[in-house]
């Protein structure tokens, strides 16, 4: 394994996230969370839950499978 999981999974978050053009605010507020919790995820502080995890990758317009996706293509065997 390449990367750490939780600094993975922050880096992808941030890339889709700006990629929308949201603030962590925006982001926050359209999936019921706290801005500092979303700040916590993108810098490798903590993993989402499996039902956080799938309200953020429909809120930023994208499959649960190819969210995990890029973050396994990241990781690397």
């Amino acid at each position: 394994m390449k990367g750490n999981l939780k600094i993975v999974f922050g880096e992808t978050l941030k890339e889709l996230r700006l990629q929308k053009s949201l603030t962590q605010q925006q982001l926050a507020d359209y999936t019921g969370m706290d801005r500092a919790f979303i700040s916590e995820l993108e810098r490798g502080i903590l993993l989402p839950s499996l039902e956080t995890f799938f309200k953020l990758a429909y809120q930023l317009k994208i499959k649960p499978r190819d969210l995990a996706d890029k973050i396994d293509q990241k990781l690397g065997p």
